[in-house]
């Protein structure tokens, strides 16, 4: 039977719209999703990671040798590119957002294509899906980051690879070399392929033979941009030092630590499409021993669990989980899709599990939210409760008219009126649940903040009027972005271990950097504390190394700034 046949299900109501609107609505949200956020988000604050590509650039650009003159744990791709916005745009930080905008809207072309696949309305519940959650703050993907172009390749290349064709095994190939080209992680999405071949083996799709001719193909297009950046490094005379950075430092000294409350909040802010996602990976892994499962969709929740375990790993997860919202949202489509077959075909009352299962899952949100503002602070408590409440009453409101509208009101048994203001809630939650808790907390919505990062740069440019060092976190670069101060020879980020705290003892001795600044909460009765911020046990030889070389002179906008003293003596 067809899904909306059966006028008993309440969810036919969302699909049914879905599929009467058609295309041109369907291409008025598009729009509006990706042109309404960037407006707002375009000229917030630099943040640390897109200023440290913005600085980097512009070392090159001005001549510095990547890795050698100055180094970040980022593959090479990302600076190049900045260094040619720096070379080629008046301003380049906004040049580069811009540039992440229309990557979003490309990538979400791409994953409607792929949602295609099962049916135009799970490719626009895919699409739309993820628009929001580029653009959800808690996941940066309005700044300028390495993660969309890498989920952009990624896209392209599973694309491809369905294709099985082979041009496009040799296009798959060289896609997935241009996403580790900007992120090594995309590395990881190899076990995703071998994943997929080991189950199209199981389920008789495919023959060893055929799968070694694949590998051949994509191998020889993936390792050849690969090699060709390895020989420029290696005319440059930085293969080690390249190698170094991208690829073991980041596997043996990366150690960060983790956010519980920024997890939650990745989880709470995106949390539909999880749900719809997670419960629709789980019925394809559980279906695999009967051999009866559509293999792309097994593609498609390996890439979810392989490629969600960065973001779960370290920080608060954020624009790390953007690695996987591709196939999460073409999955939440599908889950969509089955979760409506299964309200149209199987209306019957609430069961005690199950209302117990609600009642869980009412507490499991409740305490999402009291465990973020406990984090925030308390003051938010009472603000985070009030919206919880009334997003429940505003999903039975709005979930009655929707169901009135219908002409339906009589014919829903209980267990669809809950699975309706559920989601319903569940909509209203993500959307403005993340907006108001990541807002308090991380995004003013104003235009001045650029102003005014500038402003204050000019003032901090009369104390520092040389090279410097910033000992982070966080590492904040206005001042080389904004002003004619540079950052030293060393690496731009924290220590993460010993070998890395090392480097940068090296290069402040070796090029006397005259500056170092210290963020102000740092500074305890006139000395650094190493135990304050990442990697306490890496920091302190670099902190020691600044206490005997260096004096305070001046503290500016949280700042303490450091001078050289070669000839002081403790």
């Amino acid at each position: 039977m067809p899904i909306l046949e059966n006028e008993r299900s309440p969810a036919f109501i969302f699909w049914s719209v879905l599929e009467s609107w058609g295309m041109p609505a369907f291409y008025t949200v598009f729009i509006a999703l990706a042109v309404i956020p960037p407006l707002f988000y375009l000229r917030q604050p630099l943040v640390h990671d897109e200023m440290t590509y913005l600085v980097i650039g512009r070392e090159i650009a001005s001549g510095g040798t990547l890795y050698a003159g100055i180094a970040d744990h980022k593959t090479p791709a990302v600076y190049y590119l900045t260094a040619l916005l720096w070379e080629t745009v008046p301003e380049p930080y906004l040049a580069g957002r811009i540039l992440i905008y229309a990557i979003h809207a490309v990538t979400a072309l791409l994953v409607y294509r792929l949602g295609s696949l099962w049916g135009c309305p799970v490719a626009a519940v895919g699409s739309l899906a993820y628009l929001f959650g580029v653009y959800a703050p808690v996941f940066d993907g309005f700044n300028l980051m390495t993660e969309p172009f890498a989920a952009l390749f990624l896209t392209a290349a599973v694309l491809w690879l369905f294709a099985e064709r082979r041009v496009t095994d040799l296009l798959a190939g060289l896609s997935l070399a241009f996403g580790v080209l900007f992120n090594q992680t995309v590395l990881l999405f190899g076990l995703v392929i071998i994943g997929w071949s080991l189950a199209r083996l199981y389920a008789a799709e495919t023959d060893l033979p055929t799968i070694a001719v694949r590998y051949g193909r994509i191998g020889t297009t993936f390792l050849t941009p690969l090699g060709a950046v390895a020989l420029f490094a290696a005319s440059q005379g930085t293969l080690e030092e390249t190698l170094w950075y991208t690829f073991l430092l980041p596997l043996n000294q990366y150690n960060p630590p983790y956010f519980l409350d920024g997890q939650l909040l990745s989880a709470a802010s995106y949390l539909p499409v999880w749900l719809l996602a997670g419960g629709t990976a789980l019925y394809v892994f559980r279906s695999i021993p009967s051999r009866s499962f559509d293999t792309r969709l097994a593609f498609l929740s390996l890439w979810l669990v392989i490629m969600s375990i960065p973001g779960l790993q370290a920080f608060h997860g954020g624009h790390r989980y953007i690695f996987a919202m591709p196939a999460a949202a073409v999955l939440a489509g599908v889950g969509l899709r089955r979760l409506f077959h299964f309200l149209a075909d199987r209306p019957r009352p609430f069961s005690r599990l199950e209302w117990a299962g609600l009642a869980f899952a009412v507490a499991v949100s409740e305490a999402i939210l009291t465990l973020v503002a406990a984090n925030s602070g308390y003051q938010y408590l009472f603000l985070l409760e009030f919206g919880f409440a009334l997003m429940v009453v505003g999903a039975i409101v709005l979930s009655y008219v929707m169901v009135r509208w219908a002409g339906s009101t009589g014919q829903l048994d209980t267990r669809q009126w809950v699975a309706l203001v559920a989601g319903v809630f569940l909509v209203l939650s993500a959307l403005g649940g993340t907006v108001a808790v990541d807002g308090v907390r991380e995004i003013r919505l104003s235009g001045d903040h650029i102003e005014t990062q500038s402003a204050s740069t000019e003032e901090l440019n009369e104390v520092v009027d040389g090279r410097f060092y910033s000992l982070g976190p966080p590492t904040r670069y206005e001042l080389a972005y904004f002003g004619e101060a540079r950052p030293a020879r060393t690496f731009i980020t924290p220590p993460y271990g010993e070998p890395l705290a090392d480097r940068v003892v090296t290069d402040l001795e070796r090029d006397e950097v005259p500056y170092v600044l210290v963020r102000r909460q740092q500074v305890v009765d006139g000395h650094i504390d190493p135990t304050h911020g990442y990697y306490p046990d890496a920091r302190e030889p670099v902190v020691m190394y600044i206490e005997t070389n260096y004096e305070p002179v001046a503290e500016h906008n949280g700042y303490v700034v450091y001078e050289r003293v070669p000839d002081r003596r403790d």
